[in-house]
This record gives structure tokens, sequence and C-alpha cells, in this order.
């Protein structure tokens, strides 16, 4: 059938849950930071279990070399849209929220 992806989140930090059919296993992997933390797990409780001792452990070592642990995505995100954009978007929100509380 293939993969199936989903996130899972915990203390702030976000992950892309994979399930692989064929080896009906589920893989993850930490988002929004450059430390690489991955875990998996045969079942949902593993799985969960896993991504929690894996942040844990994470925030442990980080305390214990001295370093800082990254946020995810802890920094704003700014962009310049072009005029067109600008003057555009907040319209199209409002019509898109009155449309959908109407």
């Amino acid at each position: 059938m293939g993969t199936k992806r989903m996130v899972m989140k915990c203390k702030g930090y976000r992950a892309k849950i994979e399930f692989d059919d064929e080896y009906e296993m589920f893989y993850g992997e930490a988002l929004g930071i450059r430390d690489v933390l991955s875990f998996h797990g045969s079942s949902v409780e593993e799985l969960k279990s896993k991504f929690e001792s894996t942040i844990l452990d994470y925030l442990e070592l980080c305390s214990e070399i001295g370093k800082k642990p990254e946020n995810p995505y802890g920094g704003a995100f700014q962009v310049r849209p072009s005029e067109k954009i600008h003057t555009e978007l907040p319209l199209k929100l409002m019509e898109k929220e009155y449309h959908d509380n109407g």
C-alpha cells in the first residue's frame, strides 16, 4: 500500500512520522532543527515512547555538553511579497473568513 505520513508533537518539537506497510514499522524524524533526531517503533505506543525519550535524551545531551538545544522554528519568518500580493492577500483572507463564517 505504500507509506503513510503524519506529524507527532512532544515538548514543543514536531516529528514527521511515516509508516511502512512492507516492514510494518513507524519511522520518525524531528522537524525544524538542524540536529538529526530519528526514532522508530512497531506500534503507536512504542513510537510515542521513543519520540519522547529521543527528545529527553537530546535535551540532556545538550545540557551535558553545554550546547543550547535548538528550538524548532524558534525565530521569525520574514517575507517581502510583491506589492500585488501584499495588497490582495489580506483581502482574500478576509473573504475566506467571511465565507467560512457565513
